[in-house]
C-alpha cells in the first residue's frame, strides 16, 4: 500500500474534504517524481504539541511547521511527517498564498527530508530545493521559490 495517512492530534480539526484530497493528489505527484512507492503518515499538531517534538527532537524551544521523522526506505512505512497548521497558515499569510498551497509546499519540504535530503550545507539545500521544485510543480506549484 503506498500514498498519505492523515491524522490528527489532540484538538486538531479534521481538514475539510476538499483540502485532504489535495493533499492526498499532491502526495500522489510527489511519489511520482521520486519513482518511490512508500507511505507517509502525515499528522496535524497543534503549536503545543509541535514545540514539545522541536525541542525532544531538535533542541528548539518553538513551535516549528514541519518536523520529519524517517523510518528507513526497508520499512513498510518511510516515515511521519508532523505539520503545525497555526505555523503554517502564519506562513501561507506571510507568503502571499492561501494555507493549502503552504501546506502542500511544507510536505514536499518533509517528503524530501525522508528521502534523505537536508539543507545543512549550501550545497545540500541547493540540491534539496531542486528536489521540492520538481515535486511541486508535478502539482501544478510553480514560482515557490525565488529561483524558479
Amino acid at each position: 500500500m503506498e500514498g498519505l495517512i492523515i491524522t490528527y492530534g489532540d484538538g486538531i480539526q479534521t481538514l475539510p474534504a476538499q483540502f485532504q484530497e489535495k493533499l492526498l493528489s499532491a502526495f500522489s505527484h510527489f511519489l511520482e517524481v521520486a519513482k518511490f512507492e512508500t507511505t507517509v503518515g502525515l499528522h496535524f499538531v497543534g503549536s503545543a504539541e509541535m514545540q514539545r517534538l522541536n525541542l525532544e527532537y531538535r533542541d528548539k524551544d518553538k513551535p516549528t511547521d514541519i518536523l520529519s521523522f524517517t523510518y528507513g526506505k526497508g520499512e513498510e512505512q518511510l516515515g511521519d511527517l508532523a505539520l503545525c497548521l497555526e505555523v503554517a497558515e502564519a506562513q501561507a499569510t506571510q507568503n502571499e498564498w492561501d494555507t493549502q498551497t503552504e501546506v502542500v509546499r511544507l510536505m514536499a519540504h518533509g517528503f524530501t527530508h525522508l528521502l534523505g535530503y537536508d539543507h545543512e550545507t549550501s550545497e545540500e539545500e541547493r540540491e534539496m530545493i531542486e528536489v521540492e521544485i520538481r515535486l511541486l510543480k508535478s502539482c501544478g506549484l510553480i514560482d515557490i521559490y525565488p529561483q524558479e
